[in-house]
């Protein structure tokens, strides 16, 4: 098998996802902790609203975000307290003179959380997905990786030839669609014509055809083979870029 393998790209691209996915998830659980921590120590009051600022953050020459800070006012123990909370923190719509329910933290009743537990578990349902997503295509190409391994020592090496190459233009990366090229081969002893599908790679392939590439196959189950595709692709120019996916 080629040092450079197919399937080290698809391994390396679940790492990153898997890698992302833990992290959403260790902030959202992070979060989640810190807001149970809060909770225990909260008292719960009634607050009005004193006043009502905007903030516009420009992303983009499009999209704007508006947030909205309540100024609020609330006793705790004769003692006039007053803090700021952000819209989201706080149900439905409120104006200057509102009456709002909130949770103060009672050993500094600056710090108030209008609502309990509920936008941190937005980093849990975000996270859990794409960790899954991550672990399954790191699986997956480690699971390929070794049954290709596996052809190489026990199966039949021969050279097929790319017969014709396909691309997918429904799907586009950075403007590059994946290709596959159709493999041929015939079997040293029987004779017997096999035909063979290369994994999908973000590259234009059209050069390729008529070439010849490495296979290697199990003769009592043509379905299990492996096409050293990546050694054709090692011989293309330094600058060009390659994207590697399986779909």
């Amino acid at each position: 098998m080629s040092k450079a393998s197919i399937y080290s790209g698809k391994k390396k691209a679940g790492l990153v996802i898997l890698f992302i996915g833990v992290a959403i998830l260790i902030v959202g659980t992070a979060l989640i902790f810190d807001s149970l921590t809060f909770m225990n120590n909260a008292v719960e009051a009634v607050a009005t609203v004193t006043d009502i600022e905007s903030e516009s953050k420009t992303f983009n020459s499009h999209d704007k975000n508006r947030s909205r800070y309540y100024h609020i006012e609330f006793t705790v123990d004769g003692q006039l307290i007053h803090t700021k909370v952000r819209d989201v923190d706080v149900d439905g719509f409120a104006d200057v003179g509102s009456v709002i329910n909130i949770h103060y933290d009672s050993r500094n009743p600056e710090r108030v959380r209008p609502k309990a537990v509920t936008s941190e578990l937005f980093f849990i349902l975000i996270g859990t997905p794409v960790t899954i997503v991550g672990l399954v295509m790191f699986l997956k190409a480690v699971g390929k990786e070794k049954r290709a391994k596996k052809l190489q020592k026990n199966g039949i090496h021969v050279k097929g030839v790319i017969v014709d190459v396909y691309t997918d233009t429904s799907v586009s990366v950075n403007g590059v669609s994946p290709s596959w090229a159709e493999c041929e081969v015939e079997d040293p002893e029987t004779k017997a014509v096999y035909k063979f599908r290369s994994e999908k790679v973000y590259k234009e392939l059209g050069h390729l055809k008529g070439r010849e590439v490495d296979i290697c196959f199990d003769p009592k189950n043509p379905d299990e083979y492996y096409i050293d595709f990546a050694a054709l692709l090692e011989n293309r120019p330094e600058q060009e870029e390659d994207y590697e996916a399986e779909w």
